[in-house]
């Protein structure tokens, strides 16, 4: 649970210090180009008003510059979260899997079971704390609810979020056709 926070804090340490670096590299530009009231400030003293600010045109690039660097972090994020929803997909019980279930776990608790649900729960958390992944995440719960190899109670979680995430982006993705669900798998989802 510490690692996407970790992440997060580095992201935005990164980004901070590009950021300067790019302020400083403005700085020694319009220095050496003679603008007024554009160069870096003097050594030892403190700064006066004129060289304390950036230049219009500094703001706008160092504007730029972190609009950029937010946007590749956007990417990372979605990678990281679409690696992470794959390794899920491939981790959710089918009943392939459940031929190999001892009578024991068979009428109990499956560990398989326990695990993706403990799975499916992170994702919902993670999609909560950045809703710009939500439409990865509806993505995910769709495939996954049109999985004829998942356990009915699995696709019913999946259909039960997907309709939830759609409902609330308001988007025309829902690209699949619900009657290719099966009804008890429907009627499951509804007592979430």
């Amino acid at each position: 649970m510490q690692g996407p926070k970790v992440f997060g804090i580095l992201v935005l340490l990164i980004i901070g210090l590009l950021v300067i670096e790019h302020a400083i590299v403005s700085w020694s530009k319009n220095e050496a180009s003679g603008v007024p009231g554009a160069a870096a400030p003097p050594q030892g003293g403190a700064p006066g008003p004129s060289n304390s600010t950036l230049t219009h045109g500094a703001q706008v690039d160092t504007a730029r510059s972190f609009e950029n660097e937010v946007r590749a972090a956007r990417n990372v994020a979605e990678r990281e979260f679409a690696e992470v929803l794959a390794a899920v997909a491939k981790k959710l019980p089918t009943f392939k899997d459940a031929q190999n279930l001892t009578a024991k776990e068979a009428h109990g608790h499956p560990r398989l079971v326990t695990e993706a649900a403990a799975e499916m729960g992170e994702i919902a958390e993670r999609l909560e704390r950045d809703p710009s992944l939500r439409p990865q995440g509806l993505g995910f719960y769709q495939s996954c609810a049109l999985n004829p190899e998942l356990f009915r109670s699995v696709r019913a979680v999946c259909f039960n979020r997907a309709q939830l995430l759609h409902a609330e982006l308001h988007q025309d993705i829902w690209n699949f056709d619900p009657t290719k669900i099966p009804k008890d798998v429907i009627e499951l989802a509804k007592t979430f």
